[in-house]
């Protein structure tokens, strides 16, 4: 077992999901609070190690049926430069870490983030086979960060960050099942659905995220500079929409698209001079 294949089995690729995070901080104007943005950071590393751990736990259990995937089979315990044993260590040391950050984060956050870890669980023994539930499943993770973020850390969630978020991920979750269906995983769910469905359904969702945003700018800041902000937005959801079509790994090698990661700079940048530079404020509540 080397360096490298203990990064591929943490999945450290995938801590981007847990910038989500800092949603919380971010949208309610106070990245200038260094104490709350340390404590954001600790949730970063927290939510990091619980991912890691899921992750893992994921691994162990499918890993005969990742060896039949053209993508997956690649995986450390599927292709055996990881053993079992060596993984369940690996897993051990996480959750010392974990704990020992937790020693300096709220108890709300312990119970979000301890929630997260059992609720995929049940994802994997059992969610995961049920059609409709097991995209939900994969749609609430996202919430679980953002969450941790706001709730965990004393700040009240909004309702138009949740809904928002809530399309979005909903988005992602019917696109993995659509890209698995395209790379044939063996998921039983999968002969359920259909590629014209999972397509449909990626495309209401899509819909629904975009009016979230358009009716949240004409309702509450009547339009005007934060209509510009929604510029960026859209040039980046129609980015992250055309680059779904054949990718093994789309996940991965979409986070690291230079075009999509320049269009949500420039929407936090825009939305940052309305809550960091004197602009009409966002409230998001």
């Amino acid at each position: 077992m080397h360096a490298q294949d203990i990064i591929r089995l943490l999945r450290v690729k995938q801590w981007v999901k847990n910038l989500l995070v800092f949603t919380g901080v971010f949208f309610a104007g106070r990245l200038t609070d260094l104490h709350l943005l340390l404590q954001a950071v600790l949730v970063f590393i927290a939510f990091s190690l619980a991912a890691s751990i899921v992750y893992i736990l994921n691994d162990l259990k499918d890993r005969e049926a990742d060896r039949q995937h053209p993508a997956k089979k690649n995986r450390p315990l599927a292709n055996g430069r990881v053993t079992p044993r060596q993984a369940s260590l690996i897993i051990i040391i996480l959750l010392i870490l974990l704990g020992v950050v937790f020693a300096f984060l709220p108890w709300k956050v312990h119970a979000i983030i301890t929630t997260y870890i059992l609720f995929n669980l049940a994802y994997t023994f059992w969610l995961k086979h049920i059609v409709l539930l097991d995209v939900y499943s994969l749609s609430l993770n996202y919430l679980f960060r953002i969450l941790a973020g706001t709730t965990g850390l004393g700040i009240p969630p909004s309702a138009w960050l949740l809904l928002f978020f809530f399309f979005a991920s909903l988005y992602f979750a019917f696109e993995k099942r659509e890209h698995e269906l395209d790379t044939r995983a063996a998921k039983r769910v999968l002969r359920v659905y259909t590629r014209a469905y999972l397509q449909g359904m990626r495309l209401v969702m899509l819909g629904l995220l975009i009016m979230t945003y358009a009716i949240y700018v004409m309702f509450k800041h009547k339009a005007g500079f934060w209509f510009l902000t929604s510029i960026p937005l859209l040039l980046a959801i129609f980015a992250w929409h055309e680059l779904h079509e054949d990718k093994l790994n789309f996940f991965e090698e979409a986070v690291m698209d230079p075009l999509l990661i320049i269009l949500i700079i420039l929407w936090l940048l825009s939305v940052s001079l309305g809550l960091y530079a004197g602009w009409q404020p966002l409230h998001l509540a």
